[in-house]
């Protein structure tokens, strides 16, 4: 079987070519950390006031989910983790309100330590 000339390897980016690919997804997830902080601040101080709505909730669950998933990928594990814990408590049955306080925080943080321009991010 012969692959059709799209697929072939030898048409496939070479590893400078990859590398400044991925070069620029690197720089996209910092910048979007930037945002996400943001959004995750005002989703944190509506979580926890009392006109709390199920659709605050669903979106820290989901910024939470995506974060985590994004950072490791990206290799930023203290994101990564800082955001599956928010993950883990807002999946529980009770969620523990102080721990989960501590743990936006804690995400917050790290979202925080990663700046757009940093070289080692």
């Amino acid at each position: 079987m012969t692959l059709p000339q799209h697929e072939r390897a030898a048409d496939a980016p070479g590893p400078p070519a990859f590398l400044a690919q991925l070069a620029a997804l690197q720089r996209q997830f910092r910048e979007r950390v930037v945002a996400d902080a943001a959004y995750l601040g005002c989703l944190r101080q509506s979580y926890f006031s009392p006109d709390r709505t199920p659709e605050v909730e669903r979106a820290l669950g989901r910024l939470a989910h995506s974060l985590s998933g994004s950072a490791g990928i990206f290799g930023h594990a203290g994101i990564s983790e800082a955001a599956f814990q928010v993950e883990l408590l807002m999946r529980a049955e009770t969620i523990d309100e102080a721990g989960l306080a501590t743990a936006v925080d804690q995400l917050l943080a790290e979202l925080t330590a990663l700046r757009p321009e940093s070289p080692e991010a």
